[in-house]
């Protein structure tokens, strides 16, 4: 049983890892040609009706398919109660968004915000289809399907919305796209899973969901608030302008943990809710994905820090240098949240979500004075500062709240983190100096952000083959494995390789 599990966990992780990696390229060119051709206003405006829309929809957050992936007996009815809950309630809220864009409008004093949480709104109907057959298929595994369509679909909008900013739609290009985008993944989820809903609902059913999902609605809402307070006393007591330079900064920071991390994390609730009844196994299957977590992640934040003004202003432009500071600060909060990502699985796994909102209340003071402090103090450099060190206080009490649940100490938790932050503290000290000798024979930027990408990664590789080479080996055979490769073939080859280098060498 264990043993499939993990199989299939390595070729979901191979899949989404696939699918991430596309997704991201796709992203990542549409981010670099937005940036150049929408001005910082256009991006401090769309997270203000994110932020709305966001908040608004915390209110759909009822843990429906977590509730769907956890269920091991009746999954078929309680997909279809959760599919008309669903429905109703993104019903309901396309409408509270409708009345309550007016009021948006005038609130933030900027005019475009109305209709584009109108046409926002009428989105949430067609986000209501693609829930739970999504989650059917997440459920078993079927990642390869997933990943297809998901890509596909990026592909379709990404490329619509660079077209929609070539013609001069401003603005408007982020959003036209992103309403099409409920229905072009959800008709062939739709087709897939062969699975359609009927009006026979149970009573025990709603009670049950309900109850499994107000636990998690309270977290979201208070996790959306603890998350949001720095956009939202931004863009109101300073300008749409520093707010979009803020919201660049965190969301680049946090870009390994959206994807990188959540390649992993995807695949951690459907895996681990499989050895649930096992503590010794999930306990074991928990700490090997954080492992990894931080063996990929670590170095990935590492180098980010290393050459963070050079790639900004190389990749993105000059006019994003203000941003640069609070990217470098927020990326300390990236690495934190992403060693904690798997935690929060296993809150879930244990039916115990009411502990997220718990810690999430206990931050929101917290970061609602921090941040009121930190934009009178510094501006966005404050807030940066104040984010930072209240949401990495939260994630050390995720660690020792989740070592209890898996009856494990907290040595046990640390001692898995050790490779990552030890290699990649290696390579970014050497890489520090690295690129001072770099820049004082006076190269160009180009050339000094390409080699020290590449001495970075040879270093921290180095580094593990050197002072943890059995655990080099076991990353070197998960890559492989999940890679769909033959492990013990590869193996022969890269000895064989190795064996020619040296004697050519020696």
């Amino acid at each position: 049983m264990t043993k499939n599990v993990i199989n299939k966990a390595k070729i979901g992780i191979r899949w989404v890892g696939i699918g991430q990696i596309g997704i991201r390229i796709i992203s990542m060119a549409s981010t670099i040609v937005l940036a150049r051709l929408l001005m910082p206003e256009d991006f401090g405006i769309i997270a203000l009706a994110r932020l709305v829309l966001g908040f608004i929809l915390l209110f759909s957050s009822w843990g429906i398919d977590a509730a769907i992936i956890v269920e091991q007996r009746r999954t078929k009815q309680i997909a279809n109660t959760a599919f008309w809950i669903n429905f109703f309630i993104m019903l309901l809220l396309g409408i509270i968004i409708l009345i309550s864009s007016s009021f948006m409008k005038k609130f933030y004093d900027t005019p475009i915000l109305q209709p584009i949480l109108i046409w926002m709104g009428f989105g949430l109907i067609f986000q209501s289809f693609e829930l739970v057959p999504r989650t059917l298929l997440n459920k078993e595994l079927n990642y390869r399907y997933l990943t297809k369509i998901n890509v596909s679909a990026e592909f379709i909008i990404n490329s619509l919305v660079i077209l929609l900013a070539f013609l001069g739609f401003g603005v408007w290009s982020l959003v036209i796209p992103q309403i099409i985008a409920s229905p072009l993944r959800a008709i062939p989820f739709w087709i897939k899973t062969k699975w359609h809903p009927t009006l026979y609902i149970e009573r025990r059913d709603i009670k049950e969901l309900m109850s499994f999902g107000k636990n998690i609605l309270a977290s979201e809402l208070t996790r959306y608030i603890n998350q949001n307070t720095d956009y939202f006393l931004i863009g109101k007591i300073l300008t749409t302008a520093k707010l979009g330079y803020y919201t660049f900064a965190y969301n680049l920071a946090n870009w390994p943990v959206v994807n990188i991390v959540k390649i992993i994390n995807t695949v951690a609730l459907p895996a681990l809710s499989k050895v649930q009844s096992d503590i010794d196994e999930l306990k074991r299957l928990f700490l090997k994905m954080t492992q990894m977590t931080s063996i990929v992640a670590l170095p990935i934040f590492g180098l980010m820090f290393g050459i963070t003004h050079e790639l900004v202003a190389l990749v993105f432009g000059e006019k994003w240098i203000p941003a640069v500071k609070p990217l470098q600060i927020i990326i300390i909060f990236g690495i934190i949240r992403s060693i904690f990502a798997p935690s929060g699985r296993i809150f879930l796994i244990k039916k115990k979500p009411q502990l997220i909102f718990y810690i999430n209340l206990i931050q929101l003071p917290l970061l609602i004075a921090g941040v009121w402090i930190g934009i009178h103090q510094a501006e966005i450099v404050g807030v940066a500062i104040a984010v930072t060190i209240v949401l990495s206080i939260g994630g050390i009490i995720i660690m020792l709240s989740t070592s209890k649940l898996l009856q494990m100490s907290i040595a046990d938790f640390i001692k898995v983190l050790i490779p990552g932050f030890l290699c990649s503290s290696i390579f970014v000290l050497l890489g520090w100096i690295f690129k001072r000798f770099l820049f004082s024979i006076g190269i160009s930027q180009v050339f000094i952000l390409l080699v020290y990408c590449a001495f970075a990664v040879c270093v921290y590789c180095l580094s593990l083959l050197i002072i943890y080479p059995k655990l080099f080996k076991e990353i070197i055979q998960l890559f492989v494995e999940v890679a769909g490769l033959d492990w013990p073939k590869t193996r022969d080859q890269l000895n064989s390789i190795k064996t020619r280098f040296f004697d050519r060498a020696f």
